[in-house]
């Protein structure tokens, strides 16, 4: 094979990999793109959980007393 047809064909395989990683890439990123929408999504439930618990995690406001016990 010449020198030219080399060149060509290296040049050629350079394309078709260029090719190849560019629809890789868009594929990762369509991919990227839909887990990032499925945080936010939860990001947002579990903010949401949050403030539902919150105020269960808080000390009460008023201390409750100790129940009176008898002596014998």
């Amino acid at each position: 094979m010449s020198e030219e047809v080399r060149a060509i064909v290296f040049v050629i395989r350079a394309f078709v990999r260029l090719r190849e990683q560019t629809v890789a890439n868009t594929a990762i990123l369509r991919r990227l793109a839909e887990i990032d929408s499925a945080l936010l999504q939860h990001d947002s439930a579990l903010r949401d959980i949050y403030r539902k618990l919150l105020p269960l995690l808080q000390p009460p406001d008023c201390p409750t007393q100790a129940p009176n016990r008898l002596s014998l």
